[in-house]
């Protein structure tokens, strides 16, 4: 190697080393979770401690992504905030204060395939209307299906 070429090694590492270090934290988001869940967890208001502990873990999750890699001791952090995040999540399936509908709704609408209108409950409503959600529903008419 030339000069200049050693000269890039340490660019090339950091490089590398972030974009591993990114795809660690995606792997860790898409197993906590279902996608619908997270967006919904990130997007109302902190109603209860479960969501407040969904939140500052995802929190971590996100600052991580941005400061980078470090030591060991980072990736620990991350796994333990990933494990938390995911505990948190499948509480939401039992006892939380997100009713079923509106986590089945959001679920199907942050998927590929959206959400069939019919999911869009009176319930589903309110609590969107509630955590000042309405906003960001959006509908499309999709022509390829009869």
């Amino acid at each position: 190697m030339t000069g200049p070429q050693l000269n890039q090694v340490p660019h090339t590492i950091d490089t590398n080393l972030r974009a591993a270090w990114c795809e660690h934290l995606d792997r860790k988001l898409e197993t906590a979770g279902p996608p619908g869940l997270v967006a919904l967890i990130e997007a109302i208001e902190p109603i209860d401690q479960s969501v407040q502990r969904a939140q500052r873990e995802l929190a971590t999750l996100r600052t991580a992504r941005e400061v980078g890699p470090g030591a060991t001791p980072a990736f620990e952090q991350v796994d333990r905030a990933a494990d938390a995040l995911a505990a948190s999540l499948d509480r939401f399936s039992g006892g939380s204060s997100i009713p079923a509908d509106v986590l089945a709704f959001m679920q199907a609408a942050t998927s590929a395939d959206g959400v069939p209108l019919a999911l869009l409950t009176e319930e589903v409503r309110r609590w969107l209307n509630a955590q000042r959600r309405e906003g960001s529903i959006r509908i499309h008419w999709r022509a390829d299906l009869r």
